[in-house]
């Protein structure tokens, strides 16, 4: 069988986290400013005395798009799948993602990032995906997510639930933060911040 490779996406895939400016991409300019005053304690909380950043996204994802059309916000994000991410992506990231794929290996994105963008930027990668996902009620963002933040624990429990390990020659994962450690635990073959891990 061959193997399957795990890849986290802010600062493993990227150069730099991805969250942050499709927020500011895809959010309306009123919610931005506002934003700003109505989330500074969380923001100060996350900054400066260590609030996990899982309980921050969601608050920030709530806010920035409670309400907005679903379509408008799947256009939004593929849009900034093409027209923004490629700049941040790693040239290695991308080798060694299709250095799996030539080998027949499987390849998944597992990211606490939003689907609306990586979604359509795994398709074009050709490859899979387990993300956060932001929650619809008819045709509209509730503020909440559907799924849980895909951080830490949260990965492997995602992956458990997607695929049987044991199915697979070799796990191979790749993070670059301690919300990335979960996943590197259940590997055989690790990289932290593209270096080799025993």
């Amino acid at each position: 069988m061959p193997a399957i490779a795990f890849f986290d996406f802010d600062g493993t895939t990227t150069h730099e986290e991805m969250f942050t400016p499709f927020i500011k991409y895809a959010a309306p300019k009123h919610r931005l400013l506002l934003g700003r005053l109505c989330l500074a304690s969380t923001i100060i909380r996350y900054k400066h005395f260590n609030m996990p950043a899982h309980l921050v996204r969601p608050k920030v994802a709530g806010y920035a798009f409670k309400g907005l059309d679903e379509e408008t916000l799947k256009q939004k994000g593929k849009d900034f799948s093409i027209s923004v991410i490629p700049e941040f992506v790693r040239t290695n990231a991308l080798e060694r993602m299709q250095w799996h794929k030539d080998r027949g290996d499987r390849v998944v994105l597992v990211s606490a990032s939003l689907s609306l963008y990586l979604k359509p930027w795994c398709d074009l990668q050709g490859i899979e995906l387990l993300s956060s996902d932001l929650e619809f009620n008819n045709n509209k963002a509730t503020g909440r997510y559907a799924t849980p933040d895909c951080s830490s624990e949260e990965k492997v429990n995602r992956i458990k639930a997607q695929y049987k390990l044991s199915e697979y020659d070799a796990v191979y994962a790749y993070g670059d933060t301690p919300e990335d450690y979960a996943m590197l635990n259940i590997a055989d073959y690790k990289s932290y911040q593209w270096s080799e891990m025993e």
